[in-house]
């Protein structure tokens, strides 16, 4: 069967990760995404982005690595 994802880049803005880029599926995109990074508040933790009211992926706060 074929992959039908459509996938496409985006820019993460500002935080940790501010510049990065990463895919998503363009026919059900995320409400948002909480990344891995070394840069990270918290050892072992993630980085929440979310699209703002343009679609820009906005970093929003760090997770902690037991956070759900």
């Amino acid at each position: 069967m074929a992959d039908t994802t459509r996938w496409i880049t985006i820019t993460l803005h500002q935080g940790p990760l501010d510049g990065s880029t990463t895919r998503i599926d363009a026919g059900a995109p995320p409400r948002g995404l909480a990344l891995p990074s070394e840069r990270c508040e918290y050892a072992g933790g993630r980085c929440w982005y979310q699209p703002d009211y343009e679609g820009r992926w906005v970093w929003r706060h760090d997770l902690p690595p037991d956070a759900e």
